[in-house]
């Protein structure tokens, strides 16, 4: 079981394409990919003691599979089902493992942790890698900044009539 649980980790951050690809399992239970993503989100964690215990970790994985997955819905029109973008989630948690390396570790599960739910939605709903990178990368900080600049428009508008009236 230890076995199985590191080869995961390891083939997840190094190929992960091939991983979700070609030997991600292929249980009809989520029952291991949820035990190894609460795994990966509490234990590292806790080494590095970043607050361990919060299930909101967990729980965004869930959340995060599901924005994601809407993304897909939106833009990809032969696409797998939300089960394997769940299941691309849980297994991609493995990048949590960097969290034990001090001062570099958030950086490096930053880059392994995207790489791996770029190429692991690829491999799931058989889209390029570029196109996964520009839907869940590229899409969300565009909204972002469109989002920021009408915000400031419309609030600093209105902070400035507020003032003019004083």
């Amino acid at each position: 079981m230890l076995n199985k649980f590191v080869s995961v980790i390891l083939n997840v951050i190094w190929n992960p394409y091939r991983f979700f690809s070609q030997d991600m399992p292929e249980e009809k239970s989520l029952k291991y990919p949820i035990f190894f993503a609460l795994i990966t989100t509490i234990v590292p964690p806790a080494i590095a003691s970043q607050s361990p215990f919060s299930l909101l970790t967990p729980l965004s994985l869930v959340m995060n599979a599901l924005l994601a997955h809407f993304l897909i819905f939106l833009f990809v029109p032969q696409r797998a089902g939300f089960r394997e973008t769940l299941k691309v989630f849980l297994y991609a948690s493995a990048a949590n493992i960097f969290l034990v390396i001090p001062v570099i570790g958030n950086f490096l599960l930053a880059i392994f942790g995207i790489r791996a739910f770029i190429f692991g939605l690829s491999a799931a709903h058989k889209v390029s890698a570029l196109k996964m990178f520009l839907l869940l990368v590229i899409v969300p900080i565009i909204a972002v900044v469109i989002i920021l600049y009408l915000s400031t428009v419309y609030f600093g508008t209105t902070f400035l009539s507020f003032w003019e009236h004083i």
